[in-house]
């Protein structure tokens, strides 16, 4: 039920920010796109991603920590908020100007910020129907040396996993 919940919020979460789109696996998108980047997310890139789900490479973090590597998938344990519901924040530091991937095994909702706390923009948000290890992916422009912010939750999970890619 928690899940459903979950993913009805975050469905309504990206209608209300202007996105479209979004069934089968399609992409929703926000309108904040740059021309001639790629935003679509192939079976490859999932089924790599879904790999990962399985196999790892595997890391720990706390709340308010730093993920540090690409293609690893992270449990993040998060904080209690004092009324049955968990938080946290984790930071990413891109290596590289292009569009970023942030892969959910859980459903969770996640918001993005930049150093400067303004939001960053969600260029798409997919639900890759083909792995169901992946509960959802979010897509992010990020430039070389730009750190973002991910505020997840509140959620009922103490844990939720994450994993950054490139593309």
């Amino acid at each position: 039920m928690g899940r459903v919940i979950a993913g009805i919020s975050i469905s309504a979460t990206l209608l209300a920010l202007g996105c479209s789109g979004g069934g089968n696996g399609d992409p929703l998108e926000s309108g904040c796109r740059i021309d001639d980047w790629q935003y679509e997310i192939d079976e490859y890139e999932i089924n790599h991603a879904c790999s990962h789900v399985d196999e790892g490479p595997f890391g720990e973090v706390g709340a308010d920590k730093t993920l540090a590597n690409l293609h690893m998938i992270y449990t993040v344990r998060l904080t209690d908020s004092g009324d049955d519901t968990y938080r946290g924040e984790v930071r990413f530091r891109a290596r590289r100007t292009s569009p970023h991937v942030f892969y959910y095994p859980e459903d969770v909702y996640a918001a993005y910020q930049g150093e400067d706390g303004s939001n960053s923009c969600l260029a798409a948000s997919v639900f890759p129907a083909s792995c169901p290890g992946l509960g959802r992916a979010d897509v992010i422009d990020l430039t070389e040396q730009q750190t973002v912010s991910i505020q997840l939750g509140p959620t009922e999970r103490q844990n939720i996993r994450i994993m950054v890619e490139a593309k």
